[in-house]
């Protein structure tokens, strides 16, 4: 590549940097990507117009554009119709979403899971400022206990992965159970785990699911959203497509319908009746709005 070319990609690149993170912090970005020693991690700290306090971005991630997509474009501002008391964020990554939601509803209080050590580390230091608000767990959200392996790779830090270790492997993380995190109730439970909520909503789901008021995710591919369909299938919702998240308003389970008198024989019919009532409103957003709390 020569010299014009490379003049080009520089400024390509800190154009969408400057749209991710602002001038200010692009800049800073850079020189400190330029001037940082090897295998040093270094740190820009921004104010987002959203939070009361700081938050850190890891030079060289993928952490600016997770910055923007929820605390400059605030994808998650559309559940502010909401007043939730307990939330669970699972891939809550480096606590971007877990303190926009903090901030949106002040007398909530959070777990946040994440099986990273590295976003895990940068999730507690941004979340740090909300106190006994918010409990970290580091762990990746499975349907059964066993060690998981965390795949990550640099520069993807937004898309980290797990599996089960099997035979003769250590394993990264601890797996965690949504029906052991020891709560009576989920007002809001935000998935985005890059492919896991597969495994959560086949195996298990009857153990956790009824606890669940309201639930914002994002579905990673045709299994998964076959085995999250399949699991909402006899549950009353309201349902909204925003973005790339599903959000369910009012989930509860739906209570079985007794056949009337002389219609034994419409047993199968009914059934399908109650699968088919999946959605009392189906909403679309194509942009979201800034709840400004």
């Amino acid at each position: 590549m020569g010299i014009q070319g490379e003049l080009r990609q520089q400024a390509r690149y800190l154009r969408d940097l400057t749209r991710c993170i602002g001038l200010r912090g692009a800049l800073e970005w850079r020189l400190r990507q330029q001037f940082r020693s090897r295998g040093e991690e270094s740190l820009v700290r921004m104010q987002p117009g959203c939070l009361r306090h700081e938050v850190a971005l890891r030079v060289g991630t993928s952490d600016a554009m997770t910055y923007r997509q929820v605390l400059v474009a605030q994808e998650y501002g559309v559940l502010a119709d909401l007043d939730p008391e307990v939330i669970v964020d699972c891939g809550a990554n480096v606590g971007y979403t877990s303190a926009f939601l903090l901030e949106m509803f002040p007398r909530a209080r959070l777990v946040a899971i994440e099986p990273s050590p590295g976003n895990a580390a940068l999730c507690r230091r941004n979340l740090a400022s909300y106190g006994d608000r918010v409990r970290l767990i580091e762990a990746g959200v499975w349907s059964r206990s066993c060690r998981l392996v965390v795949e990550a790779r640099r520069g993807d830090e937004w898309g980290v992965k797990v599996r089960e270790a099997g035979p003769g492997e250590a394993g990264d993380v601890d797996a965690v159970c949504l029906a052991d995190l020891g709560l009576p109730r989920i007002d809001l439970l935000k998935v985005d785990i890059e492919g896991s909520e597969a495994v959560i909503f086949r195996d298990g789901v009857e153990a956790w699911l009824p606890k669940v008021g309201a639930l914002a995710i994002e579905l990673h591919g045709p299994d998964c959203e076959a085995a999250f369909e399949a699991a909402l299938a006899g549950y009353h919702q309201r349902r909204q497509l925003s973005g790339e998240l599903v959000i369910l308003r009012d989930l509860r389970p739906a209570p079985a319908r007794a056949p009337e008198f002389g219609q034994a024989g419409r047993g199968s019919a009914a059934s399908g009746e109650r699968a088919g009532a999946i959605s009392d409103q189906v909403e679309s957003a194509d942009r979201i709005s800034c709840s400004g709390k």
